[in-house]
């Protein structure tokens, strides 16, 4: 993640460790300011993740 960007996160408690961790690595993190030049970079090379992402999207960003 970048500083002052913003995302939408989905998170899976860890018991043994005591922390929040991103659920399924980059398929649980989403910036929506559109400025993550990587994550760009994935949606143009990962069809799947560009669906994921857009569904997400519409979901929780009215």
């Amino acid at each position: 993640m970048q500083e002052g960007k913003e995302y939408i996160l989905f998170l899976k408690w860890h018991e043994r460790h005591g922390a929040y961790w991103v659920n399924s690595l980059e398929q649980g993190k989403f910036e929506i300011s559109g400025g993550d030049m990587e994550e760009k970079t994935m949606q143009a090379t990962n069809e799947q993740y560009s669906e994921l992402k857009k569904s997400v999207l519409e979901k929780y960003i009215q």
